[in-house]
């Protein structure tokens, strides 16, 4: 997204220095810009911090609240998701997301009434072919085994979602800015990019010191954009965890919405300089006026960074016996347990 705003040059990541070296200068009375010299050196300890993160499993709920005012109060809606998560090497991902409950609410395309339903599945992905296996559907309470298999190709693409990557805790790092750009592995590249020769001569981003929240953070933005305006704040002091993401909607009429706001409420030390979010809010504005605003609200019960004793076959997950497979990799569908030339039923 950021790339198609610049130059369709290729974009340099390697820097000499008399193009890197650019004067200090202030913003405003409480920013301070930092030059692409300082940048470069924050590159290489936002990497070192990147390559921390071994593995990871997260134990984590998001729910649905809703307001007449962007101020509160909030009240919590039937809609959430429970959820384990792993994740080996965030910047490479192998997956697997077992959903245990998510409820929706869902319209009748007819009626226009609200309904809400209850479904729970697995979805992973081993670093080569991507599984969905589906459990149960149906109305909450009394929800249908259905169970259904896909293989897929690639990952998922349920692992790009909103409400999946709010409920494994991804939203609320940098690393889920890159869960469909297979061409990116890590925000450093944003960094590099933000201190290219076609960057700096566009003056496309701006890097600055700022305190937020007390806190001494590195906000990184795209300044030029005539539909959107980025933001992100990191705390270099926790391993350049994200503290908060805007994303400012620019209007025809040029007005502005809030497409996005992530809040990082709480971050938790779960290894050598790796910090995770633990508690974290979403919020965006009303599409229709006399709607009420809605927030996705994360918490992480229970973290585990880097566990020596992990095991990736959690990424191989076997579907059961009696599912009905639809294996789009070798173009064939079948039922599990059966022999394999068996029709599927």
């Amino acid at each position: 997204m950021l790339r198609n705003y610049l130059s369709s040059k290729s974009l340099v990541l390697v820097i000499t220095l008399f193009v890197l070296i650019i004067d200090i200068t202030r913003a405003d009375n409480s920013q301070v810009i930092l030059s692409a010299e300082e940048v470069k050196h924050l590159i290489s300890k936002i990497e070192d911090a990147e390559k921390s993160l071994l593995n990871i499993k997260v134990e984590s709920e998001a729910w649905m609240e809703e307001s007449p005012s962007p101020s509160g109060p909030w009240e919590r809606t039937p809609v959430h998701v429970t959820a384990t998560s792993w994740f080996s090497e965030l910047s490479k991902s192998k997956a697997r997301v077992d959903v245990h409950s998510e409820i929706s609410k869902v319209r009748d395309g007819n009626s226009g009434s609200y309904s809400y339903t209850e479904q729970n599945y697995t979805a992973s992905y081993d670093g080569q072919f991507g599984k969905i296996i589906y459990h149960k559907y149906g109305n909450v309470g009394k929800p249908l085994y259905i169970k259904r298999g896909e293989v897929l190709s690639d990952a998922p693409r349920i692992f790009n979602g909103r409400r999946t990557g709010a409920v494994t805790g991804l939203r609320f790092t940098t690393n889920y800015f890159f869960a469909d750009r297979p061409d990116r592995e890590s925000f450093s590249q944003y960094f590099k990019i933000a201190i290219s020769p076609e960057a700096l001569e566009a003056d496309a981003f701006e890097i600055v010191r700022e305190e937020y929240n007390d806190i001494q953070c590195i906000k990184f933005s795209l300044k030029k954009s005539k539909s959107f305006r980025m933001t992100w704040w990191f705390d270099p002091s926790r391993g350049f965890a994200l503290l908060k993401y805007e994303n400012i909607r620019i209007l025809e009429n040029r007005s502005e919405m809030l497409d996005s706001r992530i809040t990082i409420g709480k971050l938790k030390k779960i290894g050598d300089n790796i910090w995770w979010p633990v508690e974290g809010t979403i919020e965006s504005d009303r599409r229709k006026s006399g709607e009420p605003y809605q927030r996705t609200v994360y918490r992480a019960s229970k973290v585990v960074a880097n566990d020596p004793n992990f095991d990736e076959a959690v990424f191989t997950v076997p579907f059961p016996d009696g599912y009905l497979i639809d294996d789009q990799v070798a173009g064939r569908k079948y039922t599990v347990g059966e022999e394999p030339n068996a029709p599927a039923k």
